[in-house]
């Protein structure tokens, strides 16, 4: 885990403990902007799922097509 997880994770805490519970402004608004980055992070880093993967020798290929679903 990296210093802005690590960051995140303990802003998102704080704010939740004395913004949300014990009613301080401005640690909920620290907790919202953290959970705004902790939500923009994980959309950007989502990886891509291999549905097929095969190795091409030379001279032979591939053809990727897509039909309806019926």
């Amino acid at each position: 885990m990296n210093w802005f997880d690590r960051a995140v994770r303990a802003a998102l805490r704080l704010g939740w403990q004395r913004g949300v519970m014990e009613g301080r402004q401005a640690w909920a608004v620290i907790g919202g902007l953290a959970l705004l980055g902790y939500l923009g992070r994980r959309a950007m880093h989502r990886e891509a799922h291999v549905i097929f993967s095969e190795v091409l020798q030379p001279g032979e290929s591939l053809k990727i097509s897509h039909e309806p679903a019926s």
